[in-house]
Formats: structure tokens, sequence, C-alpha cells
């Protein structure tokens, strides 16, 4: 199925999917989807600036559901994967090029209201398990990611599994954060560490 609107494409891959789109009139871009059974709701004035990627299911799952709020962006190359779990996307997001949201199996991020996230930059909701015991692929434990509102991620950062980032937070370039960051403070480096305190 195809959905057209404008100069906007929206190319669906998995028929079984159910899709909630608001009208958005200023949408330039194409949106490829893959896998099945996802929910997917898009709020209005939504822009993909490009192509992007939206992928349901996973390794052994299928589904996830993603909800996009009012006026995000989106830009060329960005990847945004709920395999089976769950990515909420708050009002007037800007999701800059290469950015990766990935979440598997019943697990959430929470995206904030008016967060700026840079180019290459990824939050994910779970990670490998290590072990000496395993050899070759590792199952997958989530804890979820909270990115508070208004909160800035630098480009190339990663956010990690089960990290929160507070409201108005700032994580700087290539910075990787494997604890929470509190609100109004500002980290960098591998791994992040506070660099400042900002005025509230």
């Amino acid at each position: 199925m195809i959905i057209c609107t404008g100069l906007f494409f929206l190319s669906l891959l998995a028929s079984r999917s159910a899709f909630t789109l608001q009208p958005f009139p200023f949408v330039f871009g194409f949106v490829r989807f893959r896998g099945a059974n996802g929910l997917l709701n898009i709020g209005k004035n939504f822009r993909a600036l490009g192509s992007v990627s939206i992928i349901f299911g996973g390794r052994d799952c299928c589904g996830g559901k993603l909800d996009i709020g009012d006026s995000a962006i989106v830009e060329e190359g960005a990847l945004l994967a709920p395999r089976g779990g769950t990515i909420r996307i708050g009002n007037r997001v800007f999701i800059g090029p290469g950015v990766l949201i990935q979440s598997y199996d019943d697990v959430a991020i929470e995206i904030g209201e008016n967060v700026l996230i840079a180019k290459d930059a990824c939050v994910f909701a779970s990670n490998h398990q290590a072990s000496e015991s395993v050899k070759g692929y590792r199952d997958e434990v989530g804890k979820g990611c909270i990115i508070g509102s208004n909160s800035w991620i630098g480009a190339g950062a990663k956010i990690l599994s089960g990290v929160t980032i507070g409201e108005s937070a700032i994580v700087a370039a290539g910075a990787v954060v494997n604890k929470n960051v509190e609100p109004y403070t500002v980290v960098g480096g591998v791994p992040a560490k506070v660099i400042k305190v900002l005025k509230k």
C-alpha cells in the first residue's frame, strides 16, 4: 500500500501493520517500512527531510509501537526501530541525519518535547549480555531509556540502555552515556562525566 500526501511518500511494506496519520501539510521525503504487526502514530506537521527508515519486529519477535508527536522533524538516513518494543517521541523533536533509535522486546524509549538529537547519535533501550560461558550471538537485556524534555544530544553521542537523561540536560558530541544524567547538567567524554551544571 502506498499513501501519498503532497510531496510525501509513505511506502508500507508490512500490510499487517496499523497506522494513524494526522494531517501534515509540510512534508518532504520518503519513509521506508520493514516488518509486520507494528503500530505507528504520526502527529500533525511531521517532516521527513530525506529518506527515513522505520523497522518493526526483530530476530525473535514482531511488531512494536512508534508514536511521533506533532511538528517532529526527522532527517536523512535516520533509523527508528521499535523491534518489538516501544518508542515515544514528543512534540517538536528534531532527529538529525543518521540517528539510530532502537528498542527491543517490550522495552520502551521515551523522548520528551523540544529535544534535539544531532547527527549520528544513537539511543539503545537494550544491550547484549556479556558472559564467558556464552559464545557467539548473545541475548539482549532491555532496561529502557528516557530523554527528558528540552534536552540536547550532541552529534555521535551514544545513550545506553537503562539511562535517564534529565530535563534540559546536554550530552556533548561523541559522549558515551552509561549512567543517569541529572537535569540541567552538561556531560561529555567516554564514559560521560559531568562537565558543568547549568542555571535553571
